[in-house]
């Protein structure tokens, strides 16, 4: 399907041998890229590359100078800490981060450890990174799923608008607020999506952008 969506659009074709989901990276357009070390350097995806090669990957790719590992979510296991349940460039040196609440246990202390190694590192240009937190849901419908993914970082940017999850939970509005604040010239809209959730994704999981295909 990237073949003939690339083909379609006009796009040049690039490719690659290591495996990278869309999930796993976030770049600035300024050459800086966040990762997560529990997602990229996990044994079931490059096993025959180490950090340096994948780096290394990373830059030939993506034309980056400055990659930023965060520690991730070793916990979670459907994408092994996607970094884009974790934080994502609202603009260069800006960055939306997904909080969470001391009643969440361990998911507190890996997002606090998260937060922290974002505090400390700086992008390509050498800035230190303004954060704005996204609030945790706190909720109790998990529709029998084990791995239900209950975060507003998983968002997507549309023609004019961002679009992220409702939970049907008091901290909606505050992450509609927060998104407002993000992105002021964007519409938002919060939509609640158990069907995705239940597989422990969201819609940045379940969807990607795509070139502008040429009039022809």
């Amino acid at each position: 399907m990237g073949q003939d969506i690339a083909r379609a659009a006009g796009a040049q074709i690039f490719n690659s041998h290591m495996v990278l989901e869309g999930g796993a990276f976030y770049v600035d357009g300024q050459g800086t890229l966040v990762t997560t070390e529990s997602c990229l350097l996990h044994p079931n995806r490059n096993p025959h590359m180490n950090r340096a090669e994948i780096e290394a990957e990373l830059r030939r790719m993506l034309g980056v100078e400055k990659i930023i590992w965060l520690p991730g979510n070793p916990d979670e296991v459907e994408t092994n800490g996607h970094v884009d349940g974790i934080a994502s460039f609202i603009a260069p040196g800006k960055m939306l981060f997904q909080t969470a609440s001391p009643v969440q246990g361990d998911y507190f202390h890996v997002m606090r450890e998260n937060r922290r190694a974002l505090e400390l590192a700086t992008d390509a240009a050498g800035r230190h990174f303004e954060l704005l937190d996204l609030p945790s849901p706190i909720i109790s419908e998990r529709y029998g799923s084990e791995r239900y993914c209950d975060c507003y970082a998983n968002y997507i940017l549309v023609n004019g608008a961002v679009i992220s999850t409702a939970f049907g939970v008091e901290q909606d509005q505050a992450a509609r607020e927060v998104f407002a604040q993000a992105f002021p010239a964007r519409r938002v809209e919060l939509l609640p999506i158990p069907a995705l959730s239940i597989g422990g994704g969201s819609i940045h999981c379940s969807t990607q952008q795509q070139p502008a295909v040429t009039a022809h």
